[in-house]
């Protein structure tokens, strides 16, 4: 499971910073289980992602499953995810890999 982060503001740069707190997996089955905070993504040191502010419109792919815990068959991921630094106001949209970014709400 990876997962992508689109910025999408018109022209607004923004470092992000991804926490998962905890996932499902079929082996358990089906439950959630907790984790303390893993960091995945910091912008702002170059963790999981190119050191330095995300563009707007840009993504960047983040390979979460298989690593710090997170077991390979997890099946979905409880995130918490911070924009931090942003240039203008704006919105970020999470989504999985292979699925397009759905527009934020009218």
């Amino acid at each position: 499971m990876y997962f992508e982060e689109s910025t999408a503001a018109l022209s607004c740069s923004v470092d992000l910073i991804a926490d998962v707190t905890g996932y499902f997996d079929r082996s358990a089955a089906g439950r959630y289980t907790s984790l303390n905070p893993v960091r995945f993504v910091d912008t702002r040191v170059g963790l999981g992602a190119a050191r330095g502010q995300v563009a707007g419109q840009g993504t960047f792919a983040v390979q979460i499953t298989g690593r710090s815990g997170i077991p390979s068959g997890a099946t979905a991921l409880a995130l918490n995810v911070t924009v931090t630094n942003p240039k203008q106001a704006g919105h970020l949209t999470v989504f999985p890999r292979g699925q397009a970014a759905r527009p934020p709400p009218a």
